[in-house]
């Protein structure tokens, strides 16, 4: 599972390739899950409570199937994603570079 966030743009180093999991788990995640999962990022770890409700308010969360390509090499990106349950291949030229899982977020 993955937690989007549509906003500004921004530039892929790479690209994202979802990774297999252990089954299609669709749990939802609980509004305060989703702001525990947001004050762990950086970007977001000054922001209040409030407006963490607010970011978790507005992002989506994605089900996606092993090898559902997320970001493309040289592409512009236009989204905030969190890894929430399973993994995500970063690929540089083709080659593996890094391996993202729960907690890890791009974008």
């Amino acid at each position: 599972m993955i937690v989007r966030l549509s906003a500004g743009k921004t530039k892929s180093g790479g690209s994202l390739t979802r990774g297999g999991s252990a089954g299609d788990n669709r749990r939802m995640l609980r509004k305060d899950a989703k702001v525990e999962l947001l004050r762990h990022v950086p970007l977001f770890e000054r922001c209040s409570k409030r407006e963490l409700q607010e970011i978790a308010r507005i992002a989506d969360e994605l089900h996606l199937p092993a090898g559902r390509r997320l970001a493309a090499e040289g592409a512009p990106g236009h989204e905030f994603m969190i890894v929430v349950e399973g993994t995500a291949e970063v690929r540089r030229s083709g080659r593996k570079i890094n391996l993202l899982g729960s907690g890890d977020f791009l974008g």
